[in-house]
């Protein structure tokens, strides 16, 4: 048995503000540096925790790495099994629905009363993801838009990837504070 000590930074901060105006409750940094190009980032926010080790980083420092990617790479790194960071955008799906039906009208491949009950049929849909293959939702898409059209249904940042991508932000600007404040 082989047992090794490395030394681990913890940040902790408190009193962030995140885009929408709140409070973000207390974040813990948690900072392995392994050596040049190799460190583990923990991250955690009220009851939630995410965790990446990076083997490769060139031959920076895991705080210079950190400070010179963005949010989406980080999050998607840090990102648990099963996480989601986007949802359903139902406007934009609306939106989508309601041209591709006004178009369908217009060439004449839809008619009128047609036209109208899918136009008016939105509203009953209940647009929950995922789907199951053969609910009625499906069903309306199909028929609006195509049968791939489940491939590029429009999603949008969901309230928890945008809790996330503020966090990120105050750990990478908190990082380049300190890098800064050490230089000077």
């Amino acid at each position: 048995m082989q047992i090794k000590e490395s030394q681990v930074t913890k940040i902790t901060v408190t009193g962030a503000e995140e885009s929408y105006g709140f409070t973000l409750d207390p974040i813990s940094i948690y900072l392995e540096d392994y050596g040049q190009g190799k460190g583990k980032l923990t991250v955690g926010c009220w009851d939630a925790t995410w965790s990446y080790y990076w083997g490769a980083m060139g031959d920076r420092s895991l705080v210079e790495f950190i400070i010179g990617t963005n949010n989406g790479y980080l999050a998607n790194k840090l990102k648990r099994d099963g996480e989601k960071f986007s949802e359903l955008d139902i406007e934009a799906l609306e939106d989508q629905v309601r041209k591709e039906i006004v178009r369908d009208r217009r060439e004449g491949t839809l008619g009128d009363l047609e036209a109208r009950e899918l136009w008016d049929r939105f509203e009953d849909m209940d647009f929950e993801m995922p789907f199951h293959p053969e609910c009625e939702e499906v069903d309306y898409l199909y028929k609006v838009l195509g049968t791939d059209c489940l491939e590029a249904l429009p999603e949008r940042t969901s309230a928890h990837g945008r809790w996330l991508w503020d966090i990120l932000s105050v750990v990478r600007e908190v990082l380049r504070q300190r890098v800064e404040a050490k230089a000077a």
